[in-house]
């Protein structure tokens, strides 16, 4: 998926979604750039008040990547469905304030990715 070529000049009309997707597959072939290795801590787009966050119990337990604080269709889980997965003694808010310190276009990116396995893995069967 490495071109060079500019959407706007592609002479055959291309619908949102395969702009969409051609788009992310340029991002990730230039960047090498995936939403399921996002880091969860220590990352400058991940911020409370503008301090990266870093919580040490969570990353004991092998939360690492934001992908542990998501479901299979990219939205959180729930409070309960999160402790139930972890066993980690926190508050309600500290998880929700965490949460709610990832990117919306970072889940929107993760949630397309989910979108095309999911669509790639029924087309294959």
């Amino acid at each position: 998926m490495g071109f060079k070529q500019n959407l706007s000049k592609i002479y055959v009309k291309l619908s949102n979604f395969h702009k969409q997707a051609l788009n992310y597959g340029k991002i990730m072939f230039t960047h090498n750039f995936s939403p399921h290795n996002s880091l969860l801590w220590n990352n400058r787009v991940i911020a409370i008040n503008r301090k990266s966050i870093f919580k040490g119990d969570w990353f004991n337990k092998g939360l690492l990547f934001v992908h542990h604080v998501l479901d299979s269709s990219g939205h959180f889980l729930s409070f309960k469905d999160f402790y139930k997965k972890y066993n980690i003694t926190s508050s309600k808010k500290k998880f929700e304030k965490i949460c709610k310190a990832i990117p919306i276009p970072l889940l929107k990116r993760y949630r397309a990715v989910c979108s095309v396995l999911w669509l790639h893995s029924f087309f294959l069967l």
